[in-house]
């Protein structure tokens, strides 16, 4: 049986997640996702889980794989909007919407989708970006998950 707060664990294996990135780890990146997805999603329906699945949504968008990062974002997105965490969009918005950027025919799209999460961050006083790799230069990258890999 599990001791401990679940969303606890989970903050903190996201945050892991983020120092494996900078460190240029990212097989430890997608592990710490991983299990960060997997606790988060023991949970019910929570703002730990949108804040994972934000996190997933970067993740992806990080690597180009636009498709990927669309849909984690939108899960995100919708759970945000269940549990009437508004606070939480930026983030999914950023990785949206520069997801969208990676697709030539959806560029404006993108661009309004990050015109978006500015106001959002704005209101809600989260920056323009929040925390997160998208802040930092990228490192110098240790591996790539294998293909299918990934939550």
């Amino acid at each position: 049986m599990r001791q401990g707060r679940p969303e606890v664990e989970a903050k903190m294996l996201a945050h892991l997640a983020r120092v494996k990135w900078d460190m240029g780890d990212l097989d430890g990146h997608w592990q710490m996702i991983e299990r960060a997805l997997v606790l988060a999603e023991s949970l019910p329906p929570s703002q730990e889980l949108a804040a994972t699945q934000a996190l997933v949504a970067e993740a992806y968008m990080l690597l180009g794989r636009a498709d990927e990062a669309i849909a984690w974002a939108d899960r995100s997105l919708v759970l945000a909007a269940e549990l009437d965490r508004p606070f939480l969009r930026p983030r999914a918005l950023v990785a949206k919407g520069t997801a969208l950027l990676h697709k030539r025919t959806l560029v404006s799209e993108g661009l309004t989708v990050l015109d978006e999460a500015m106001r959002e961050a704005e209101v809600h006083n989260t920056g323009p970006l929040g925390p997160g790799p998208l802040q930092r230069p990228r490192p110098h990258v240790r591996g790539l998950p294998p293909e299918g890999r990934g939550p």
